[in-house]
């Protein structure tokens, strides 16, 4: 299947506009995937890592699909998205590396959920934060 790498999943909305998360699923396989997970609302500083999920193992392929099912609470409106991830730039921005500490640049992929059905994609770390 692949590489795998240490991936932890969060979902973010801005605290002007919350949303409630139904489904949110990262694929790295066609019946494989890791949750996006639940904290209703979502509300918070846009793309900051509002959720964590305890993984029953640590290390996964890279995702290579997003489906995603949210409530806009302002909008009192359904959303839903199913896209390709661009997985090949996902994988070269996770090998990235600190010069400094040698450590891992990002351990985080956040899913950002917002009105008129708009969704955005980051990868953070504790330093960095990059959207993609």
């Amino acid at each position: 299947m692949g590489k795998e790498y240490n991936i932890k999943i969060s979902g973010s909305a801005s605290k002007l506009y919350p949303t409630c998360l139904f489904l949110g699923l990262l694929y790295y396989a066609d019946d494989e995937a890791l949750d996006v997970p639940k904290r209703n609302p979502y509300k918070g500083e846009w793309g900051e890592i509002l959720s964590n999920e305890v993984l029953l193992r640590d290390e996964h392929p890279m995702p290579q699909t997003l489906f995603l099912i949210y409530l806009s609470l302002i909008e009192k409106k359904f959303y839903g998205i199913d896209t390709p991830l661009e997985k090949s730039q996902l994988e070269e921005l996770w090998e990235q590396v600190d010069e400094n500490t040698k450590k891992q640049l990002y351990s985080h992929i956040v899913v950002g959920m917002a009105p008129y059905g708009q969704i955005a994609v980051w990868v953070r770390g504790f330093t960095k934060s990059k959207l993609i």
